[in-house]
């Protein structure tokens, strides 16, 4: 995902500049460490909670956070089209 891959290298970029530490910086978002170093290293997609959380930590970040936002609900919509099955076909009625 292009705009959370975006998204992670700015958050990367801010944490460097503000020098702080994985756990620090975690908690200034307001998520474990291991959430922030999975998010960090691509094996965690953040959530729509922790989107939010980001934005309220860093506001200056929100319009990479609501194309997170629109691109995730976005692709869930486009998974969740691909697995629809079509409807049963309605039953024969019998007539007495």
């Amino acid at each position: 995902m292009p705009a959370i891959d975006g998204l992670i290298d700015t958050l990367s970029s801010r944490q460097r500049e503000l020098g702080l530490a994985d756990r620090a910086f975690a908690a200034r978002i307001g998520i474990s460490r291991p959430m922030w170093v999975g998010m960090r290293n691509r094996r965690v997609v953040p959530g729509r909670r922790t989107l939010e959380r980001i934005l309220k930590a860093f506001p200056e970040f929100q319009l990479q956070v609501m194309a997170s936002l629109f691109l995730a609900s976005d692709s869930k919509n486009v998974e969740s089209k691909s697995t629809l099955q079509p409807p049963p076909e309605p039953a024969e009625v019998r007539r007495a």
